[in-house]
């Protein structure tokens, strides 16, 4: 007994030691402007809702963080009220001409299982108001190799008060039915394999049908089938086979990436028409638009219908039709090209309500307005489409692909999107912190005394590095078209004046980096090293501090996306890493090791490098593990269990014996030091003072005994740049407790005093020895409720280390009576265990 106290006191020093782990000033604000004058919009999408009008969806970023917008348009294409936030428009399900059903898909990916799944979640959006109500409308799974896996796809259709939601998962197809409400009615997979894609649509008597491609035949061919039911979901037919294309199949058109382009329409009153695209098998360059109609009872009616695509030598990639309008409707196919350079061609083809082509067609020949694919019908000649351009989303009415009318959509609202900061050491005394906002790159010095060094700046460069004279070098990169950039040097005194800037080449002319992706690093007062990727190849580049090229090396083709770095080993040596593949340098670009491959999250010194990865079990279960590697390829530590449940992870060098990490959990954004051997030197310590608003985008820097924070924040309605500062020895300091003297379970102690009035102390105990390794911290909350189950106060929400704890509960700013009283703590175990205990405690006034 008298042992067991002694620990605790023990514990509590330490608790109370921990207390004091604050940064030196208060959270401050960085950046001065908070009202750019242009937000982001992209991705518009067009919702036929046939005959109230439509919907145009689309992405902002007023409040710096991804939403989806909306407006409403009359038939007209008027604008209808004002733009109003929905759930997601991965898909829009409409009930009535005011309320629809919301999309969005959740994926997840499990890196253990190297398997993933998809979920698609909805919400009601009636009236211009988000119901609060989620619906669970489908889940696939993403295995970890493709080979025979058919793909997900999902239709849903809202019929008779009833959300029929389908989804064609790796070939078997299930089916989900729920109320308005979002109540499950009824979930059962269907008597169908080999299903490739689906596509739910009703008559105009209710009668539905559920249509599927067969990608592999069994004992019914490769082709359309079909499941069709009558108003009240009596079946009239399953597995009804329709229609096979030989082109399917000698052309290898079903696999999970190569699912024929396919769409159903209902047209008249009882009839369906089925449009796919097939090559013609006299040219194999052109392809045709292909149709046939299908009555009630999945028989077809009539002929196959073809008609050649007028442009050739191009990919189909979509396939949609139009609402209607004097009693035609349009089928809109997109093509491309991608040699010499990527091209999008539409064609238009118009038919009758009853599915008989018009025989009229148009293509676009020269359009340069580019838009999405949906499209609405405004009359014979005009229809509507979705599009950006600069950053703001237009609703363009276009006359035979020729623009006639344009109208932005989205309306003025001001908003920031300060984000993206960084932090660059000047010298001992003074660092430059960086940030984006939706027009340029800004900065502002600052001081270790947390006192800012002149007014903030607009800055042309993307990057900056400081000489030690106090003269800069940045880099500066423009888009010139899609995927190509000009880049260059900028070159700043020691007062931080731009005073030249020079162009970046490759073979005597301005190189065109592919997809921006272009880093420096000064080796010293004489040198920097580039590394670049054009033509289809990652390079380095030796230069001197005036931009002068003395050495230019090839090391790998690669025709996609890299993640590349570069890394200081010592005054003479330093690492390259690109595409996952790394090798030492010396200061003239020859290479001083062998090429290995290795991922460098934080390089450690000595040819040792940190690196980590983010481990979901499901949606609601994931965990950070650290890996400690030598360059050589050889692990030293491996599967080091880092924090559970964290967001936005990342890890940052603080000298050569240690680094911190730094992670989010429930809206509280933490720091943890390790040393180079992954042991924790520290309890985690919560960075920010304010726990209003969104936090994202951290970045650390170690300087001279002190620790500088940068970070996006929304606390005061829109995301501005804050920072503080921490002693780093507060953050690093070895921890002296032992692990032995932590009490091996969880307790939760009887408040003191009982009864109170008006605050009483709560004690509980965190654990060692409850995760998979000593350094997870756990996700505690404890909670005030009274005898009605009603949430009183919410004490504790946070994750914490091993160790006693001690919180008070005051009632000074509740109105509260005399009364029982609960109090729960609740603390994740495990992966599969939870911890839950409650007690009593008694107001007594």
């Amino acid at each position: 007994m008298k042992t067991y106290l002694l620990r605790i006191i023990i514990l509590f020093l330490v608790a109370t030691n921990y207390n004091f782990s604050q940064p030196l000033f208060p959270d401050f604000r960085v950046c001065r402007d908070n009202t750019p004058s242009t937000i982001i919009q992209n991705n518009p999408k067009i919702f036929v809702n046939e005959p109230h009008g439509f919907l145009i969806t689309w992405t902002d970023y007023l409040e710096g963080d991804g939403a989806i917008s909306a407006q409403h348009f009359d038939p007209l294409g008027n604008k209808v009220g004002a733009n109003f936030k929905i759930f997601g428009d991965e898909d829009i399900v409409f009930k009535d001409e005011l309320s629809f059903l919301s999309v969005q898909a959740l994926n997840f990916y499990n890196q253990l299982s190297g398997e993933g799944s998809i979920n698609y979640v909805g919400r009601i959006v009636n009236r211009r108001s988000i119901l609060n109500n989620s619906l669970n409308l489908a889940h696939g799974t993403l295995p970890w190799c493709g080979t025979g896996w058919l793909g997900i796809s999902y239709s849903i259709l809202y019929h008779k008060n009833i959300f029929r939601s389908y989804i064609s998962d790796g070939g078997r197809v299930f089916l989900r039915e729920l109320d308005s409400a979002g109540l499950l009615l009824n979930e059962e997979q269907l008597r169908i394999n080999s299903a490739a894609w689906v596509n739910a649509e009703k008559l105009k008597d209710n009668d539905h049908a559920l249509f599927w491609f067969k990608a592999f035949s069994d004992s019914t061919p490769i082709g359309l089938h079909g499941n069709f039911y009558s108003a009240n979901n009596q079946t009239y037919v399953e597995n009804k086979f329709i229609v096979t294309d030989s082109t399917w199949i000698q052309r290898g058109w079903v696999t999970a990436n190569f699912v024929p382009l396919m769409r159903i329409k209902q047209v008249s009153d009882s009839l369906y028409q089925f449009f796919w695209i097939r090559y013609n098998p006299l040219n194999l360059t052109q392809h045709i638009l292909s149709y046939c109609q299908i009555d009630r009872r999945g028989n077809r009616v009539g002929e196959i219908v073809s008609i050649p695509i007028s442009k050739q030598n191009l990919v189909p990639f979509y396939l949609n039709y139009t609402n209607s309008f004097n009693n035609k409707f349009s089928v809109l196919l997109a093509s491309r090209k991608t040699s010499p350079r990527l091209e999008v061609f539409n064609e238009i083809y118009d038919f009758h309500n009853d599915g008989t082509f018009t025989g009229n067609s148009k293509a676009d020949t020269s359009l340069h307005f580019r838009f999405n694919e949906d499209i609405y019908k405004l009359d014979d000649e005009k229809f509507i489409v979705s599009a950006t351009d600069d950053k703001d989303i237009y609703r363009a009415v276009m006359r035979n692909f020729v623009l006639s009318d344009l109208v932005k959509v989205n309306d003025d609202l001001t908003g920031s999107n300060e984000s993206s900061p960084a932090i660059i050491t000047k010298n001992e005394n003074t660092n430059l912190i960086l940030w984006r906002d939706e027009i340029s790159t800004r900065g502002r010095f600052i001081n270790s005394n947390g006192n800012f060094v002149g007014d903030e700046k607009v800055i042309g460069a993307a990057g900056v590095q400081f000489l030690s004279d106090g003269t800069a070098i940045g880099i500066w990169i423009n888009q010139i078209e899609e995927n190509k950039f000009n880049t260059g040097f900028i070159y700043y005194d020691n007062q931080f004046n731009e005073v030249r800037r020079d162009t970046f080449t490759y073979a005597n002319i301005a190189a065109r980096i592919e997809s921006g992706q272009i880093t420096f690093r000064l080796l010293n007062d004489t040198s920097i090293v580039v590394l670049y990727r054009i033509d289809n190849q990652i390079r380095a580049r030796l230069l001197d501090v005036r931009g002068n090229q003395k050495k230019d090396i090839f090391l790998q083709t690669q025709t996609w996306g890299f993640r590349f770095g570069s890394y200081l080993h010592d005054r003479n040596n330093f690492y390259l890493t690109w595409n996952g593949m790394l090798q030492l340098y010396d200061n003239n670009l020859n290479v001083t090791s062998p090429l290995s491959s290795g991922s460098i999250d934080v390089y450690l010194g000595n040819h040792k490098y940190f690196s980590f990865r983010l481990i979901r079990r499901d949606f609601m279960t994931s965990f950070h593990e650290g890996f400690i590697f030598s360059t050589a390829g050889d692990t030293i530590r491996k599967n080091i269990r880092l924090v559970d449940g964290a967001e936005h992870f990342s890890a940052f060098p603080i000298d050569e014996n240690s680094f911190l990490t730094v992670y989010q959990i429930s809206g509280k954004t933490y720091a943890r030091a390790f040393n180079i051997d992954l042991t924790p030197l520290k309890p985690h310590v919560i960075i920010h003072d304010n726990s209003l608003g969104k936090k994202r985008q951290f970045f650390t820097l170690e300087n001279s005994g002190k620790t500088y924070f940068a970070w996006s924040d929304n606390r005061n309605g829109n995301y501005d740049i804050f920072s503080n500062i921490f002693e780093t020895n507060i953050l690093t300091s070895i921890n002296d407790i032992q692990t032995e003297i932590i009490p091996d379970k969880f307790t939760l102690f009887q408040n003191y005093p009982n009864p109170f009035n008006p605050i009483t102390k709560i004690k509980y105990v965190i654990p060692s020895g409850v995760s998979n390794s000593r350094t997870a911290d756990l996700h505690v909350t404890l909670k005030i409720y009274d005898v009605l189950g009603r949430e009183v106060a919410t004490l504790v929400d946070e994750i914490k280390s091993p160790g006693l704890y001690t919180v008070d509960f005051s009632i000074a700013d509740l109105n509260l009576s005399s009364g029982v009283f609960f109090y729960k703590l609740f603390a994740n175990k495990s992966n599969d265990e939870q911890f839950v205990e409650t007690k009593k405690m008694i107001l007594l006034k």
